[in-house]
């Protein structure tokens, strides 16, 4: 059977050293509740949080973790790897209205 993120995310904690959650989340500064809850597989964490996870881990890149979490698909990944500004631009998209996501997608073809 498969693991789950969290169960891989554990063995990949486990394996770099870290006793447990809490002993991760005070070297990464990610809390204790969120590093408890991405093992538990009750959270996604999101690309920020797998950077600054993947700085304090051992054997895993953060386009791994990427690729384990499932935002980017396994067949070159790193070409797929969102930049900073493009993560940025996607998560301030996703609060926008149909209308007004409209709207930019317009102007972005405008300006192309």
């Amino acid at each position: 059977m498969k693991n789950t993120f969290g169960e891989s995310f554990k063995q990949i904690r486990i394996s770099s050293g870290y006793k447990s959650a809490r002993q991760l989340a005070i070297k990464s500064g990610i809390s204790n509740a969120t590093v408890t809850r991405i093992e538990n597989n009750t959270q996604k964490p999101d690309p920020q949080t797998l950077k600054t996870l993947s700085q304090h881990l051992l054997n895993v890149s953060y386009d791994e973790l990427m690729v384990l979490t499932g935002y980017v698909n396994s067949n070159n990944s790193a070409d797929k790897v969102l930049s900073e500004t493009e993560q940025e631009l996607l998560l301030k998209a996703r609060k926008l209205s149909d209308e007004q996501l409209n709207l930019i997608i317009k102007l972005m073809d405008e300006i192309n």
